[in-house]
């Protein structure tokens, strides 16, 4: 009892260090996650002044426009920091319409003040821009709450339209050009094909019509020996000897990939443009002579039955010279199945017949064999009468048993009292006898006789 005692108090003892090292490591665990949060939060969050930051007021933001044509005009902010008079230095944030941001250090003009003057490049996004600022003391400490926001809008007078953004080598290049003047500025401009939008590093590939509003151009690789890249139409546009560039880009890829073409197919032997029936539990083997100009990595079968359920198959091919795929009709129901066919290349081209064209089966009937209608019921008759043998037998065997024990048990009982009186008396008899015989009996007086008998009876009137 004691040994046992011991041991639960042994057990009660290291479950109890159990939960304390696991709420210690719990707990480091905890505030190793806190400090990696609040480092992660210093990284996203620049520090903050340890005085309550205040907003930039509204009134300390000038602009000298609201709106300006991207390439060739500028919009000049400035903002005034008096209020923040430990302020070093500051940067104006651009929020880009098409989810981009831009930092852009600010210029000190000697006193309180900043500025920056932007210039949106050729590809800047249009429409209306979000513009806050960031104030820094010489600690590089965020200042202000980064609240405050002015804003600009970014206008073009150029455009074009492709007929496509893609293309393959013998394609057709079209597009339109939209030039328009506006303000002071009269354009006019020439149009040329390069390679990059780098001055110093592009060649110039092709030249084309001046002045035009309209590009007409057949790809071929002794104009663009470079497939799967990027070119560019180049617009130099001047007025008053001024000149700016554009770019307009486009893509050249390889040639056009064709999907794979399905010469042909069978269904266990049989042509593909009939319906076919096959008996339940038989395989359906579909053969297909297909071919690519790359490579065909793999073909598909979907199969719709009448109770619109799918069974999909699908084959990755390594060797191009066996096109086929087995289909156990065990694992399929009974019933009408509708074929569909999908080849697929290795640049992912896709080729499929169904069954609403002529060249797919009109569907694949699996046929139930008679005795596979019957087969459950039978196989429940058999079981039912396996099992009632069973039943009889256990129990037959049970009481046979019984039975037996009984029978076995009941004539020891009979036997046993009548063997061993017969032996003893028989074995007693005789020198009792014996000794009779040789010993003689002694007369009894009646009168002794009566009072020893009598003797006894006083005795035990006297005790009661």
């Amino acid at each position: 009892m004691r040994k046992n005692q011991h041991k639960c108090s042994v057990l009660i003892f290291f479950i109890f260090l159990s939960f304390l090292f696991g709420g210690i490591l719990i707990s480091f665990n905890l505030q190793d996650q806190k400090l990696n949060y609040e480092k992660k939060e210093d990284f996203i969050n620049p520090e903050v002044a340890a005085a309550p930051p205040i907003p930039l007021p509204y009134s300390a933001i000038d602009r000298n426009v609201t709106e300006i044509y991207r390439l060739f005009e500028s919009i000049k902010i400035t903002i005034d920091t008096t209020v923040f008079s430990e302020a070093n230095y500051t940067q104006m944030q651009i929020s880009f319409t098409n989810g981009s941001e831009s930092n852009y250090n600010m210029i000190s003009d000697g006193s309180n003040s900043f500025y920056y003057e932007y210039t949106p490049k050729y590809n800047a996004p249009l429409g209306f821009q979000n513009v806050s600022f960031l104030i820094y003391n010489v600690t590089d400490t965020l200042l202000n709450t980064h609240t405050t926001y002015t804003n600009f809008t970014i206008k073009t007078n150029y455009m074009a339209n492709f007929n496509n953004v893609e293309y393959n080598i013998g394609d057709t290049l079209y597009a339109e050009l939209s030039i328009n003047n506006f303000g002071p500025y009269v354009f006019q401009w020439n149009i040329t094909i390069v390679d990059n939008v780098n001055e110093l590093t592009q060649t110039n590939l092709l030249n084309l019509e001046d002045d035009a509003f309209q590009i007409t151009l057949t790809l071929s690789n002794e104009i663009f020996p470079q497939i799967e890249k990027i070119y560019f139409i180049k617009v130099n546009m001047t007025s008053s000897g001024k000149k700016w560039a554009t770019y307009f880009p486009f893509e050249i890829r390889e040639a056009e990939n064709k999907p794979p073409e399905i010469h042909s197919y069978e269904i266990n032997g049989e042509s593909m443009n009939q319906s076919i029936s096959v008996p339940y539990g038989r395989n359906l083997v579909f053969t297909f002579d297909v071919s690519d100009d790359d490579r065909v990595a793999y073909i598909k079968i979907a199969l719709l039955d009448e109770n619109d359920d799918w069974y999909n198959i699908t084959k990755i091919y390594k060797d191009t010279s066996n096109f086929n795929i087995t289909i156990r009709t065990a694992e399929l129901i009974t019933g009408t199945w509708y074929v569909y066919i999908y080849a697929i290349d290795s640049d992912g081209a896709i080729s499929n017949y169904n069954s609403d064209y002529s060249l797919a089966p009109q569907g694949i009937k699996i046929i139930p064999e008679v005795l596979s209608v019957y087969m459950p019921w039978i196989v429940l008759i058999v079981g039912f009468a396996l099992g009632v043998l069973a039943g009889v037998g256990s129990i037959y065997k049970y009481f046979k048993s019984k039975f037996s024990e009984s029978k076995r048990i009941t004539p020891k009982k009979k036997e046993l009292p009548q063997r061993k009186p017969t032996a003893k008396k028989k074995a007693k008899i005789k020198p009792i006898k014996e000794e009779l015989e040789k010993k003689e009996i002694p007369e009894l007086v009646p009168g002794k006789q009566e009072e020893k008998e009598r003797a006894p009876k006083r005795k035990i009137k006297r005790k009661i």
